[in-house]
């Protein structure tokens, strides 16, 4: 899969396993690791009704994602110990989002910032 910086890849993956009770009986989480620095997002997955399951990662560097899954119930082969690779490239929206990354709490501690530094200006 490729996708463009801050933009949103959304993976399914199917169960093995037709829960009773999906919001209580597994968990699922995906770990995405960049290749070159190492960086490390976990992000849960959600149930997607019947035997789907979707995790979304929106990717915060350039270059080359891998992933790997991790259920509570390992021997689902379906959820746990899926693996992908996800090719990130340069963004090319002109929304500020998409520009300097996301909202963070400012170096002063009082304002909003992009990842990047930049101040978010908002005007009522």
């Amino acid at each position: 899969m490729s996708v463009q910086q801050w933009h949103v890849a959304e993976y399914t993956f199917v169960s093995d396993v037709n829960y009773a009770a999906p919001f209580t009986d597994v968990e699922v989480t995906a770990t995405f690791t960049h290749s070159s620095d190492g960086q490390v997002i976990s992000r849960p997955a959600f149930w997607d009704g019947g035997k789907k399951w979707k995790v979304r990662f929106a990717p915060t560097e350039l270059g080359e994602w891998t992933f790997v899954t991790s259920s509570s119930d390992t021997t689902n082969a379906g959820l746990h110990h899926r693996q992908g690779v996800i090719q990130v490239s340069p963004n090319t929206s002109t929304e500020d989002i998409y520009q300097h990354g996301f909202l963070q709490v400012a170096d002063s501690g009082r304002d909003l910032s992009y990842d990047d530094g930049v101040p978010l200006l908002l005007s009522g």
